[in-house]
């Protein structure tokens, strides 16, 4: 059936669909499983009599309409989430994690995955919910719930879906790549760098942009193959033993890695990195062992008259250093020492260096971003956001759809005009602030 007419004139439903990453997370580590599969579960809903009309469709016989709920209605997902979610409510997410059709109960042992087992089904049967019998699994150790393995182990990517992927050739259209990322990107948690990795390919997205399936390209679509046929090198924790965190720091970046050790090994959850600008690794913190050599260096250095604790930390600030508690420290050093004859006072303004906090002016940096979808409000869906970062001077208008045309036409018309045009505007990086015409107007 096309319902692509009535799904345009259809109010939509913004009911919104568990995270499936979150739901996994949950699933996995458990001991037993049971999966329970609805049989045409949109079927089972029904259409309220005054809107069954909207589903006509006509046959040789003539025109009939469905009365009961059809897939292809662009609130059917929406409608039975809801429904499902309102059944098992007091189930739900404590033994039972629901997406759509498919129910997976779990436990820690045999007689407690039993237990939740008859919760659900006696559910099921008091509300005549129908379950697929060839599609149930009971008391299993381990079973693919959307596209990944989940057992007692953790979870892993699914080998059958990854041998689809690992087979296809190189895409020849733009709709060959949207398709390639689309499904590649479902076990993007598995991969390390996935954005950087996928860059060439997703640039060949652009609009306007030549169809030119480069070397870049190339070597990017086999590296992600090749990833998706290896073990993951991110795997989800185990919430019951302890987190490390491993910090490393060199002369020009700082790293942390969070992860878990089983048994001896050390395994990594998530990385973090950061490459430090010049100002950055100039205004470092000093250790302790280093802040008393500072200090009778400053002091020894050749300064006419008694040095004193101003001069102390005057001379120190002059290497941009910082240094949170400078002013006593150096107060302190110079009250202690045999040559100062007078301490002064030191002002709390030395505690830093003595430069400008705020390294931006007003209305230079801002920040934008989309809120929504929400309820259709005469015919808009979203809300376009801009914050100024130094006066959170907020800039807001309410739009119909979240394009980099709208984008445009907001910063052009709220921002360049009225402030001028700013130094930096952070965003997502998502499309419709990263793109050509954002950057010729900036």
């Amino acid at each position: 059936m096309d319902y692509r007419k009535l799904n345009k004139a259809t109010r939509k439903d913004h009911f919104p669909l568990p995270f499936i990453d979150q739901m996994l997370d949950r699933l996995a580590g458990k001991r037993f499983y049971c999966f329970l599969d609805g049989y045409s579960g949109y079927n089972q809903i029904a259409i309220a009599p005054e809107d069954q009309s909207k589903t006509t469709f006509t046959c040789p016989y003539g025109t009939f309409a469905f009365r009961q709920m059809q897939f292809g209605l662009c609130n059917a997902p929406a409608t039975f989430q809801r429904c499902m979610t309102a059944i098992f409510s007091d189930l739900n997410e404590d033994c039972l994690e629901i997406f759509m059709d498919d129910f997976s109960t779990f436990g820690d042992n045999f007689d407690n995955c039993l237990s939740n087992l008859e919760k659900v089904l006696k559910r099921c049967k008091e509300i005549n919910l129908v379950l697929n019998w060839e599609k149930c699994h009971f008391m299993v150790d381990e079973g693919i719930v959307l596209g990944h393995k989940i057992s007692s182990k953790g979870m892993e990517v699914d080998k059958a879906k990854i041998e689809v992927i690992s087979k296809l050739p190189p895409p020849t259209i733009v709709k060959g790549i949207r398709s390639f990322l689309g499904h590649a990107g479902f076990y993007r948690r598995f991969i390390e760098d996935f954005s950087k990795i996928t860059k060439p390919l997703c640039s060949l997205l652009e609009q306007g942009r030549p169809f030119e399936f480069n070397n870049d390209c190339t070597r990017a679509f086999n590296v992600l193959k090749q990833k998706l046929v290896i073990a993951p090198i991110v795997e989800p924790p185990d919430w019951k033993l302890p987190f490390e965190l491993m910090c490393d720091a060199s002369d020009y970046a700082v790293g942390a890695v969070l992860g878990q050790r089983k048994g001896k090994i050390f395994h990594p959850i998530y990385y973090a990195s950061k490459t430090l600008n010049d100002a950055q690794i100039i205004r470092r913190c000093i250790p302790e062992e280093e802040q008393q050599l500072i200090l009778e260096q400053c002091h020894s250095a050749p300064y006419g008259g008694h040095f004193g604790g101003n001069r102390t930390t005057a001379k120190v600030l002059q290497s941009g250093l910082y240094w949170p508690t400078l002013h006593k420290d150096a107060q302190l050093f110079c009250q202690q020492c045999d040559r100062c004859q007078r301490t002064g006072n030191i002002s709390r303004r030395n505690e830093m260096p003595l430069q400008n906090i705020l390294g931006v002016e007003l209305f230079d940096v801002w920040g934008i971003d989309f809120m929504g979808p929400f309820s259709s409000s005469f015919g808009n869906l979203y809300i376009l956001l801009a914050v100024d970062y130094v006066s959170k001077w907020v800039e807001a208008i309410t739009t119909t759809h979240n394009d980099a045309k709208t984008v445009q036409r907001f910063i052009k018309k709220n921002i360049f005009t009225r402030f001028g045009t700013p130094r930096v505007i952070i965003s997502d990086e998502g499309r419709h602030f990263d793109n050509r015409s954002i950057a010729a107007a900036l």
